[in-house]
């Protein structure tokens, strides 16, 4: 079995405290660390990174997954092959209207998601990675109700049900 990171970062910049107040949660970024190397989605950089821990790493919270090697494998490839992808602007959109889900690019969260449900995490497996915030993450990762509710969900599922 090999160990999985998934850290999750609050913070003080005034985009974080918008994140903060529109997602209902103090989770504002998440990243996934296998073997020491942090893989993550950096809006102030608009791509897809990865760095050791003699950068910076301090997650306020994080939580350690235990995988198959099959599974570690699967998850590095992807993370590797999304490595440089752009940031995901529009799909944050994806909380408040329906958008198209875009390949090759990713926000915080959705990376993360989207990497464990393809190795099969049965937590994800009926979710779709567009469409979960830092802060949900946390709740389906730790089972506590972090997020009471999500202004936007009840906007985008307006629309999405909306009949003509």
């Amino acid at each position: 079995m090999k160990t999985i990171i998934i850290g999750f970062y609050t913070g003080n910049y005034p985009i974080d405290k918008v994140i903060a107040w529109w997602t209902y949660g103090p989770i504002v970024h998440t990243s996934i660390t296998l073997d020491n190397i942090t893989y993550e989605a950096k809006g102030n950089l608009n791509k897809v990174i990865k760095r050791t821990h003699k950068n910076k790493y301090n997650p306020k919270i994080h939580k350690k997954l235990q995988v198959t090697e099959k599974e570690f494998n699967t998850i590095k490839t992807f993370l590797e092959k999304c490595l440089n992808d752009k940031y995901d602007y529009y799909g944050i959109l994806g909380f408040v209207l329906p958008t198209k889900d875009r390949t090759n690019m990713w926000f915080c969260s959705e990376l993360v998601s989207n990497a464990l449900k393809i190795i099969g995490r049965e937590e994800f497996m009926k979710l779709e990675p567009s469409t979960i915030s830092p802060n949900q993450l946390y709740s389906i990762l730790y089972g506590k109700d972090l997020v009471k509710y999500n202004r936007l969900y009840n906007i985008r599922y307006l629309f999405k049900n909306a009949t003509m």
